[in-house]
């Protein structure tokens, strides 16, 4: 693709007959310009910071540049701060469309699993939970591309000689022909933590603690780490990803020199307008090359006691988060099954009508963790993973997404996700734990679900 110069002249001419028609006033400025030369399908190859967001199925694509405001939180009361934060960046934005556009800025947000996560080791660099507002956000929806400017008001003529240069980065990025097919990266692991048997003694101490009544469900997770003889790259992997996981929510964040994707096939809540959506899955199985043996795995998946009983904890967790803000709640009287290219899951879409004055904040923190990715009952089932060491995990089982001033917004559960440092990156799986579950066939779960993101990253 290409992006003629005198795009690029009337990008600044309008930017700078925008900017100085801003009313005067503290808070952000945004100004929203139609971008039809500027269309995009994938993740380009970019320097950080960014923030990369799609939803291939639907043709929605994000993708974030610099930063213009952020806010960071950590503690039990860390969504409750943050949407606060937002609340009050929300009265004093000034959001300008000169081109009638028709969309919101978005503001960009990360959260950990566990709120008290110091972030550590391979997540340093990462805030326990952030919002953030990029300079320049490229946006795509179907044919439909926007280009939005975000800058504190009152500042001078650099403010859009920042924006240019900025923008000048992403349009070079989206001109460079495609990556030439590589071959193959052989990766090394070099981490098991914890190691395979160490884990399984934990799924067995977890089966003992469900039997005697403390909990009904937890969620242990593995991580390991590989390493590749050269650099991994974030945009051969989100490429990768996209390529073999169309129908999944892809994201991307790049935070202090470090680069965390993911294609992950949950949603923890969409809101448009007042309608609100949560994606219930539990219950796992692996696929088959051979159609028949596959459908077979599928049913004997919607056919297991132990995956619907798993499935339904999650599926009334959601229903009980939810129904005290919603004023009707859709959810369907059987799961369906949800196939990827290695897996496929139990799945329920949950689907109700909420009132504006319940963001999308306020229903994260009502859903986050649901019993999908930590446990349940909640309190005792994270009770258990903090007192096993479980607990951090950075962004991983967290929420990650976009949100705007209009209330719209969309956030998943970072799942089958990885962390890029330079020739290394840590990858994390978990494992749904109930009433006799098989410590050797969860293990091997784990590994499915690892296998997933080793594949992406042996062509990244």
């Amino acid at each position: 693709m290409t992006t003629p110069d005198p795009f690029s002249a009337a990008l600044a001419d309008r930017l700078q007959r925008a900017w100085h028609e801003t009313p005067t006033g503290a808070g952000l400025v945004s100004i929203t310009l139609a971008a039809p030369e500027v269309c995009f399908r994938g993740l380009p190859r970019l320097d950080g910071p960014y923030w990369y967001w799609a939803r291939p199925e639907t043709e929605t694509y994000l993708l974030g540049l610099g930063e213009a405001w952020r806010s960071e939180a950590s503690g039990e009361g860390r969504l409750d701060t943050l949407a606060r934060s937002f609340e009050a960046l929300r009265r004093r934005w000034q959001r300008l469309d000169p081109d009638s556009q028709g969309t919101a800025p978005p503001c960009f947000t990360g959260i950990a699993f566990d709120p008290d996560d110091p972030m550590e080791g391979p997540w340093q660099g990462f805030p326990n939970a952030l919002l953030a507002v990029p300079e320049v956000v490229l946006r795509r929806d179907g044919n439909h591309c926007t280009l939005t400017f975000t800058a504190e008001a009152g500042g001078g003529g650099e403010t859009v000689a920042r924006w240019l240069a900025v923008a000048g980065r992403l349009l070079g990025a989206l001109q460079c022909p495609p990556d030439p097919s590589g071959t193959r990266t052989p990766l090394t692991r070099i981490l098991s933590d914890p190691e395979e048997s160490e884990w399984i003694g934990l799924i067995e101490q977890a089966n003992r603690d469900i039997e005697a009544g403390a909990i009904d469900k937890v969620v242990p997770a593995r991580r390991i780490r590989v390493c590749a003889e050269r650099r991994l790259d974030g945009h051969r992997l989100l490429a990768a990803l996209g390529y073999m996981y169309p129908c999944c929510m892809l994201f991307a964040a790049n935070l202090g020199g470090r680069t965390v994707a993911s294609a992950t096939p949950e949603r923890l809540v969409t809101r448009h307008g007042d309608e609100v959506v949560s994606d219930a899955i539990g219950g796992t199985a692996r696929r088959a090359p051979n159609e028949r043996h596959d459908q077979e795995l599928g049913d004997a998946l919607q056919g297991s006691r132990k995956a619907r009983h798993e499935h339904a904890l999650v599926v009334e967790a959601i229903r009980a988060a939810l129904a005290p803000v919603c004023e009707e709640l859709s959810i369907p009287d059987a799961p369906r099954i949800y196939r990827l290219r290695h897996l496929q899951h139990l799945w329920t879409p949950v689907r109700g009508r909420a009132p504006r004055e319940s963001g999308l904040l306020d229903l994260a923190r009502r859903l986050h963790p649901t019993p999908a990715v930590g446990g349940t009952p909640r309190a005792a089932a994270l009770d258990w993973l903090q007192r096993h060491g479980e607990l951090q995990r950075g962004w991983y089982s967290g929420a990650v997404g976009w949100l705007d001033a209009d209330g719209h917004g969309e956030l998943a559960v970072l799942l089958r996700c990885a962390l890029v440092n330079g020739e290394c990156a840590d990858l994390y799986a978990g494992a749904g734990i109930v009433s006799a579950s098989d410590p050797e066939a969860e293990l091997a779960e784990t590994a499915l679900k690892l296998e997933a993101m080793l594949e992406a990253l042996e062509n990244a």
